[in-house]
């Protein structure tokens, strides 16, 4: 008797592709997200993006607030990462992300505002590290 396989759209298979290296969570809540539009599963694609990239670093380990965490000064990213993260952010969950965008983000915190407004159709507004560093 043969089993079904169970169908998976185009554009999920594409999104599992390009999220290959990360946690089955991260996955699964951007395949949500993809489907549904419900801005409750953006906080999980970017914790789990950015602790892919942050998987050796021990303050996103210890971290009680995670969005509090400052990608260059307290993750240790550098410029080339931030820029990654954000890329696969905008790939991963079909935004567009513009330049100037990108250079009010400071925050794990500063990414998931930027996303959740985006999805809601607003402008993101610079969160508490990108008006201090202005």
């Amino acid at each position: 008797m043969a089993h079904a396989v169970e169908s998976i759209p185009d554009d999920h298979r594409e999104l599992r592709n390009l999220l290959k290296r990360h946690c089955a969570p991260t996955i699964e809540a951007a395949c949500a997200y993809r489907s549904t539009g419900d801005a409750g599963h953006l906080s999980q694609v970017v914790d789990g993006i950015v602790a892919y990239f942050a998987r050796q670093n021990p303050r996103l380990v210890q971290a009680a607030d995670i969005d509090s965490l400052r990608l260059v000064e307290d993750l240790s990213f550098d410029s080339l990462t931030v820029l990654e993260i954000l890329f696969l952010a905008e790939e991963a969950l079909g935004m567009s992300i513009e330049n100037e965008e990108i250079r009010t983000v400071h925050t794990v915190g500063d990414i998931k505002r930027m996303v959740t407004a985006k999805s809601r159709g607003r402008a993101p507004q610079p969160g508490l590290a990108a008006v201090a560093a202005t």
